[in-house]
């Protein structure tokens, strides 16, 4: 039987509070109309966190995606007093006693400090936000505004955000663009009343300084505009190392994330439609034709960081729907792959079946951008 306080909670009567108790006047807004709010942005988060259970199956109970009540309360219990999120939560996982008491004491350690990798913190916010609307509660809002002011106090003097991984404007996992995207819904208008009009100013400095930052990054080759690498650095905007096994080079994912979001701007600035055309005739001019990646069972393996129980090949296929590589020598324009070691490869089939299956390799990322972009920007490749 359902206990019925979890009953009222999914069908939006109340929401649970913390430590069971019951926060007042959380209400869906027509409950005959009940859609949860979108949990897509969570995933990277809990990806990361049952990684190392088989087929990410975890051996413990969890929420489902429409049990948004209680998926906020668990977000709520890990905010930090700094006002961020750790990374690599299951922010599903039903909490007992013993759970919630080693959030409560362990927040200094490592694994449990403040970040924006792996799309921490902003995309807390953002699953919040809409919670908040959902419910047409304000209960969110003491959690909202600290989130907003860690968001601020972590932007750099060179206008970027960081993740985890290495002192650089970062792109990976969605940084730059997930901030900054976040940061314009605030300016638009879709938190105003959770910012009061100082914070509301400091969020659209801190959004236009991004926004240039961001421009900036941009890589310029041969006088062309082209696209982004996963890190650039905050002193000259280049490409440097991430991870050892990320290298300084052209990132087509990250590129299409900030193609996406540029498109949302409107109306769009010169600036803004010249780094769209250059992005995207860039995307298109290193699509690989004739191959397919192919994912095979494969003898399972429990690695470091993951457990795999496949492995991936890449085949020629003609007639296969395009194909990009992640990352692009800026010169050559040639796919690169990288060891763990950060020995530089040139094959795929030369990564060992840790990196195959550990790291997204190939993808299809930009064929949606460039199927809306190219026929109405008239761009070539």
């Amino acid at each position: 039987m359902i206990p019925l306080l979890l009953v009222a909670c999914m069908t939006g009567l109340m929401s649970c509070g913390r430590d069971g108790a019951i926060l007042a006047g959380t209400r869906c807004r027509d409950a005959s109309d009940w859609r949860p709010p979108a949990t897509d942005l969570l995933k990277d988060s809990v990806h990361h966190a049952r990684m190392k259970f088989e087929n990410e199956a975890p051996p413990y109970p969890c929420y489902s995606p429409a049990q948004s009540c209680q998926i906020a309360e668990n977000i709520l219990l890990w905010q930090n007093p700094d006002g961020g999120w750790p990374k690599n939560k299951d922010w599903f996982r039903v909490l007992g006693a013993a759970e919630r008491f080693s959030i409560a004491t362990g927040r200094n350690a490592k694994a449990n400090l403040s970040t924006l990798d792996n799309g921490g913190t902003w995309t807390q916010l953002a699953y919040l936000a809409q919670v908040r609307r959902h419910t047409g509660s304000r209960v969110y809002d003491p959690a909202l505004r600290r989130g907003v002011e860690y968001l601020l106090s972590a932007q750099r003097a060179s206008g970027g955000w960081v993740g985890s991984d290495v002192d650089a404007i970062t792109f990976n996992d969605g940084v730059m663009v997930g901030v900054l995207g976040l940061l314009r819904q605030i300016s638009d208008g879709s938190m105003q009343d959770v910012v009061d009009p100082q914070l509301l100013a400091q969020v659209n400095r801190a959004y236009a300084k991004g926004l240039a930052c961001l421009l900036r990054c941009q890589v310029r080759l041969d006088g062309r505009l082209t696209g982004w690498a996963q890190q650039h650095a905050h002193a000259t905007f280049l490409p440097v190392w991430g991870r050892r096994f990320e290298p300084p080079a052209l990132a087509t994912r990250e590129t299409t994330e900030v193609v996406a979001f540029l498109m949302e701007q409107k109306p769009a600035s010169p600036e803004v439609e010249q780094a769209l055309r250059g992005a995207l005739a860039w995307l298109a001019s290193v699509r690989l034709e004739g191959c397919r990646l192919v994912t095979r069972p494969a003898e399972l393996v429990e690695y470091k960081h993951h457990i795999s129980g496949t492995d991936c090949f890449l085949v020629k296929e003609s007639g296969a729907p395009p194909l990009w590589a992640r990352f692009y020598d800026p010169v050559t324009r040639k796919p690169v792959f990288c060891s763990r070691d950060g020995v530089m490869l040139e094959r795929y089939e030369d990564l060992t079946r840790e990196r195959r299956t550990g790291y997204e390799w190939f993808g299809d990322w930009p064929s949606t951008v460039l199927n809306e972009s190219l026929p109405h920007r008239q761009v070539r490749p």
